[in-house]
């Protein structure tokens, strides 16, 4: 009897066991260490701001002068993504991250800014290192302090447009969920939703097209603008971006979309942002031994001289600090 009952306990837990073993969800990437995934990016962004309403001088703006307080900028980027995966711990992965062969275009308050745009392309060239989490989402990004701000400023807006993040409990059949991710602006409340079938065209079975759109920006804890006043900052974001991922392999296959944002200070509208995206899988090669070693010696020497900062982190603002 106790031989029975004890074969019947060992049944029990070995189909319980095994009933954990397959309701653990899989990771959805599969990065794999000494791969380098290739993609094709296009990014356009044009924004315009005045602050003039917030932050006037008492005396008034001379006539005919132009406001210091209002600018516009045009950018377009033209480039080849790499993301070399060098090595992962726990849930994080450690990816080297390139904007090779960076054709940029840029106009600062419609002029053309041509010495500008070719220091941006050349920064683009360079390495940076993001600790990326197994569900997608950019942890956190090491770069070079030689790098200029408005460099940095690209660095982190490019990564930001890229993420496609999971939940923690994703499954293939999974229709839609909302996750935060990181970027220049802050945190934002994601949602992403799997298509209908028919509504956009399939081309394989392990290819899923998902609608992905910001919600909202997390509130930006207000700042101190002066001993007696501060400053609070909102951003509404709105547009889609539409994204295929490839669940056999593991990788994402393209997103194209437009997303733009509306800025407001001390609930003043000041500004507005329309970012277009579009990025396209190429292939997957191995970088040469020589090559991996390079990457790994030129992530310990950043490391010896910087930090690791969030996408959110505000470049400009721990700069005018600093200072």
């Amino acid at each position: 009897m106790m031989k029975t009952a004890r074969r019947i306990a060992i049944v029990l837990c070995l189909l319980i066991a095994s009933g954990c073993a397959r309701s653990r969800p899989k990771d959805p990437y599969r990065f794999v260490p000494g791969e380098r995934l290739s993609f094709s990016l296009s990014y356009d962004s044009e924004s315009a701001s005045d602050f003039g309403a917030v932050f006037a001088n008492a005396g008034g703006q001379a006539p005919n002068v132009p406001s210091p307080m209002k600018q516009s900028f045009v950018t377009t980027v033209r480039a080849t993504m790499t993301v070399t995966v060098l090595g992962h711990d726990n849930d994080v992965v450690t990816a080297a991250v390139r904007f090779a062969e960076a054709e940029v275009a840029l106009k600062v308050n419609g002029l053309d800014a041509e010495s500008d745009a070719a220091r941006i392309a050349a920064d683009l060239g360079r390495p940076v290192f993001a600790r990326i989490n197994r569900r997608g989402r950019v942890v956190s990004v090491l770069g070079d302090p030689a790098l200029g701000t408005t460099s940095r400023g690209y660095v982190s807006s490019l990564l930001a447009i890229v993420q496609f993040v999971f939940p923690a409990d994703w499954r293939p059949s999974s229709g839609s969920w909302i996750v935060e991710e990181d970027g220049p602006n802050g945190t934002a409340v994601v949602q992403y939703r799997r298509t209908a079938p028919g509504e956009t065209p399939k081309t394989a079975d392990s290819l899923i097209t998902f609608i992905k759109s910001k919600e909202k920006d997390l509130p930006a804890p207000k700042k101190a603008f002066s001993k007696t006043r501060e400053i609070s900052r909102t951003v509404l974001p709105k547009g889609e971006v539409e994204a295929t991922f490839d669940t056999a392999r593991g990788r994402l296959v393209s997103l194209d979309g437009t997303e733009t944002e509306d800025f407001l200070v001390n609930e003043q509208p000041v500004g507005r942002a329309r970012n277009t995206i579009h990025l396209a899988y190429r292939g997957t090669d191995r970088p040469n031994a020589g090559e991996m070693t390079a990457l790994a010696d030129a992530e310990r020497a950043m490391a010896a001289v910087a930090a690791p900062v969030s996408l959110s982190t505000d470049v400009a603002a721990e700069n005018l600090e600093a200072a």
